[in-house]
């Protein structure tokens, strides 16, 4: 009975068991990109790390060569070969072959050499493409003392120092870098506590109610000041400005053609004046801007007066006198792009280009700021 079991399973038992070819073919295939899978990143990391490793000493190396050319010649090369011997000129030979760059798929840069600081520097660049003990993945410039300097270099930091003894760009012609950017003007505040740093910054902190910005120091201010320089000349006071900043203040005497300027808080004046000025017509009103170099003058006969160089020259304007209308309550913005001011009849007189062009609203008002 047992032997009849038997040889009723034994065919399809064995059938269970056995492979064909193929079978064991594709088996043998799918084994084999599996264990490639996951050997052939860990391969390639290996890979990376010892071409970098190389870089590296070979970069140790070749800054171990230019050391003793140093030492021995006063100076570094003023370039180096790679592939080629470094000789020095004194005859010496301190490499038999400069190092060439390994190359792969992440630094495909050669080793690149520059003399810099007129001889006493050099950067050496290179690239690593596997973190090592010391050195991080990435470009990296060798200096004297230094194997991986980093150039700090981006969009915020367009020129200057690199941070590597090189420049991270030029400026354009007619602009300078200040603080890692390209700018028209390097303010300075040299010595001051307030007011403009000569460009568009300021100085300092501003000073408090009691004091103004004059000469760069905040100093106490009399509002008597003004009115007791100008009785002194047998006038009364008409209208005072005071620069943004503080820094000089202007004031026009009643029925005069000059205006008075003082740099020092009140304390001393001058006078302004000009041949462009009508002596038969005084001023009704001034105004200046953020740093008082820009003066707008208004007189009785309907002339608009401007300077740009805190009164050292000046243009007249004929548009009022054109226009039929006097202006008086002067107002300007910080920068001068807008002015303006009442006019015959509390109409408001407007200018939007330094007072270049005026346009009068049909509207009437009775008093207004900006």
């Amino acid at each position: 009975m047992l032997k009849q079991f038997y040889k009723q399973f034994k065919k399809p038992f064995k059938s269970l068991l056995a492979f064909t070819m193929l079978e064991v073919l594709v088996a043998l295939s799918i084994f084999i990109i599996i264990i490639g899978a996951v050997a052939v990143p860990h391969v390639d990391k290996m890979f990376l790390k010892v071409k970098s490793t190389q870089r590296v000493h070979d970069i140790k190396t070749i800054q171990t060569a230019l050391n003793f050319y140093k030492q021995e010649n006063g100076f570094y090369p003023n370039q180096v070969v790679f592939g080629e011997p470094l000789v020095g000129v004194n005859g010496k030979t301190y490499l038999t072959k400069v190092p060439v760059s390994f190359q792969d798929a992440v630094c495909a840069t050669p080793f690149v050499y520059a003399i810099t600081s007129n001889g006493i520097s050099y950067n050496l660049d290179f690239c690593v493409s596997a973190k090592l003990d010391k050195v991080d993945v990435g470009l990296c410039v060798a200096v004297p003392g230094n194997l991986c300097c980093r150039r700090v270099c981006d969009a915020t930091k367009v020129c200057g120092d690199d941070g590597c003894g090189k420049s991270c760009g030029t400026c354009d012609n007619g602009l300078t870098c200040s603080n890692n950017a390209c700018v028209s003007c390097i303010g300075s505040c040299d010595g001051r506590e307030c007011g403009s740093d000569g460009c568009t910054g300021s100085c300092g902190s501003p000073c408090s109610d009691s004091k103004i910005c004059a000469a760069g120091k905040c100093k106490s201010y009399n509002t008597d000041t003004v009115s007791r320089v100008v009785v002194d000349n047998n006038f009364s006071v008409r209208s005072v400005k005071m620069s943004q900043d503080g820094s000089i203040i202007y004031a026009v005497p009643h029925l005069a053609k000059t205006i008075m300027k003082s740099e020092d808080a009140g304390s001393t004046w001058t006078l302004v004046t000009s041949s462009l000025f009508i002596s038969n017509f005084p001023f009704n009103s001034l105004e200046t801007n953020g740093n008082g170099q820009k003066i707008a003058l208004v007189d009785s006969q309907k002339y608009f007066f401007l300077s740009l160089d805190g009164g050292i020259s000046w243009a007249r304007k004929d548009f009022f006198k054109n226009g039929g209308y006097y202006c008086y309550n002067l107002k300007a913005d910080y920068d001068f792009n807008y002015l303006g001011c009442n006019s015959t009849g509390n109409y408001l007189a407007q200018s939007v280009n330094t007072g270049s062009n005026w346009t009068f609203s049909g509207e009437s008002i009775q008093a207004f700021d900006v």
